[in-house]
């Protein structure tokens, strides 16, 4: 069944065909894709060339001139009967600039040259922390270029203030081949999903499992992040042994507990159990509840694992002094648990050494699929196949969520300065790799509105506003689904996102259901990361065709009554600015001189910041 009806058809050797089943495979017979069949299936694209469609416009155009001629008129009054004009001259408009927000890294403002801004030595506002990852190399014979590739852009990382840990560093240096799956066969986009698959379990016995004893070696404790029953975000540590029927002990942050998403909708028992680490059982047969410990030479004080880390070649613990922290060197002595009293943990009964402990269990054990590991799955593509592309993207979501960052071989080889592109991509990386504990961005966006040093755009940062941007993607063909997308702007920066989707009948309009669920849950998600309601509402709306320009205020009208019933009361002092975009049109702006814009090389482009509002978005102006 053909999804594309309207196409073309051709005449190949046997008949008539259309175009699209020309790409189509249902059955081989005898004579496919015969040398006969291949020529004329070339002829007839030479025949429907670009060049050659434009050639025949214009011999059609000269023949209507000649044939308007002989009738005695002209071509401006045959246009101005079907009420069309030619012109020369562009509409000539007067647009207003709206000033720019600055941006500013944590250590410098970005210096802004011809639209671009430099990013060497630039330490990112709030960066990310890469715990772990995996590489999936699909250009087998690019395997040097894929080891420089991951080694560029840890380097880079790190310089741009990304946290990445020593051991982390250390297998990028010493054992990328054992997180690195080398795919050999000859159907990328089929095995995609195995390879993705085996690159998880690979970061899982190396990070989690530790199948290179790199963390016993070095003392040291895995770092990373898990999810609790409610969906709260809580960072962690692994617990040795490592290894117990896939599943894995935790060391819980107890401290940021409290600051995650939903601090609310924890149970009584995660609330209490939050400080332990584990049931001791001690040689004299005595029971305790435990956290585990470090002992150091420097202090009597005992360090908890998550403020210790091992850092090259040395080891590191949390120093704070006047609501400042710093790692400072320290010697390890060894491990000790510290018992404590269940009902008030702030009471101190015992302190166990390792060597005094006959037996132990977690207090908080899970299987290895619920700690995140590898935070970031490289996949490595000898070119820009999109198929391929679709498929690892599709398959990271699939599997559990985890963060993908695509490289391509040809792409990164012809790059002069490597050191810049990895840069380039890092920006989007470190927003990749943000959560509830990090809120990583790159940089902040300060303008003449904001308040101090916050990060803020122009409008937005007059008062609490929910930014939502929604789009739309119909199935092909003869497919009647269509799947609604939405993200909404967490910071007055607009810089980190929560996202949504849904899926209707497929039409041009959202249902009343999904655009009342967008707005719930866009409400819900910005309140609980500003802990405040928004104000007012801009919408962003994409993918609405001319034609249904007036069904938008149904939209609208649903919006308010989700509203409404979030509110459970009178909406109506909630303003709404619905926006709708689009981008499929032919308007061109341009400087009316080289006095009134920026130059770059032979062009002369609008300053930045330069907002054309009346006029060209009029219904049917132009």
């Amino acid at each position: 069944q053909l999804q594309y009806p309207n196409m073309p058809i051709v005449h190949v050797k046997k008949g008539w065909f259309p175009a699209e089943f020309l790409h189509q495979k249902f059955a081989r017979s005898n004579d496919a894709n015969d040398r006969d069949m291949i020529d004329q299936v070339l002829r007839y694209y030479d025949g429907h060339a670009g060049s050659a469609l434009m050639q025949d416009v214009i011999e059609k155009r000269r023949t209507l001139l000649n044939q308007i001629r002989a009738d005695g008129l002209s071509l401006a009054s045959r246009l101005n009967f079907y009420n069309l004009r030619i012109s020369d001259d562009p509409t000539c408009l007067k647009a207003k600039i709206i000033q720019t927000p600055a941006i500013k890294f944590r250590n410098e403002r970005a210096q802004l040259r011809d639209g671009d801004f430099n990013l060497k030595d630039a330490i990112f506002s709030k960066p990310a922390a890469l715990n772990s990852f995996v590489v999936v190399n699909f250009a087998r014979n690019n395997q040097h270029s894929c080891a420089d590739y991951v080694q560029t852009m840890l380097r880079v990382a790190v310089n741009h203030g990304i946290e990445i840990p020593y051991v982390t560093m250390e297998v990028a240096r010493n054992y990328l081949e054992n997180v690195t799956v080398l795919y050999s066969g000859s159907h990328p986009v089929n095995d995609a999903l195995d390879a993705v698959g085996r690159a998880i379990e690979m970061a899982k016995k190396v990070y989690i499992h530790d199948s290179l004893n790199i963390f016993r070696r070095n003392n040291d404790l895995f770092k990373t992040f898990c999810y609790n029953e409610c969906q709260c975000t809580i960072e962690c540590a692994v617990l040795p042994p490592r290894s117990v029927n896939g599943s894995v002990g935790l060391l819980l942050d107890y401290n940021k507990l409290s600051s995650t998403r939903n601090p609310n909708a924890m149970s009584d028992n995660m609330a209490m159990d939050r400080y332990f680490s584990h049931k001791i059982k001690r040689r004299n047969g005595e029971e305790h509840y435990a956290r585990l410990k470090i002992r150091i030479t420097q202090t009597d004080t005992r360090i908890d694992p998550l403020d210790f880390r091992f850092s090259k070649g040395r080891h590191e613990a949390i120093r704070r002094s006047n609501g400042e922290e710093n790692w400072v060197t320290v010697n390890f002595i060894g491990y000790c648990y510290e018992c404590r009293d269940t009902k008030n943990t702030g009471v101190i009964l015992d302190v166990v050494e390792e060597h005094d402990v006959e037996a132990f269990s977690y207090i908080h054990n899970i299987c290895d699929w619920e700690v995140e590991c590898p935070s970031l799955i490289i996949s490595y593509h000898p070119d820009k196949d999109k198929a391929l592309y679709d498929k690892v993207k599709c398959v990271t979501n699939q599997i559990g969520g985890y963060q993908s960052q695509i490289a391509v071989a040809e792409t990164f080889e012809r790059q002069k300065n490597k050191n810049q592109y990895a840069s380039a991509v890092l920006t989007k990386l470190n927003a990749k790799l943000s959560n509830p504990y990090n809120k990583a961005v790159s940089w902040k966006s300060i303008c003449e509105e904001s308040v101090g040093d916050v990060d803020s755009i122009p409008w937005v940062a007059v008062k609490p506003t929910l930014v939502v941007g929604i789009g739309m993607a119909h199935g092909l063909g003869n497919c009647g689904k269509t799947v609604v997308a939405a993200s909404v702007c967490l910071d007055g920066g607009c810089m980190r996102l929560s996202h949504c989707c849904f899926l209707q009948q497929k039409s041009d309009i959202i249902s009343t259901g999904n655009i009342k669920d967008i707005i719930k849950t866009s409400w819900k998600e910005f309140t609980a990361e500003n802990e405040k309601c928004p104000e007012r509402i801009l919408i962003y709306r994409d993918g609405m065709s001319d034609g249904n320009f007036e069904r938008a205020d149904g939209e609208i009208a649903n919006i308010r009554s989700a509203i409404s019933e979030i509110l459970s009361d009178n909406s109506a002092t909630i303003p709404i600015t619905y926006v709708i975009c689009q981008s499929q049109h032919n308007i061109r702006m341009v400087p009316k001189d080289e006095t009134q814009g920026n130059r770059r090389g032979q062009t002369v482009n609008v300053y930045s910041g330069t907002c054309l509002d009346h006029t060209v978005m009029e219904f049917g102006a132009l």
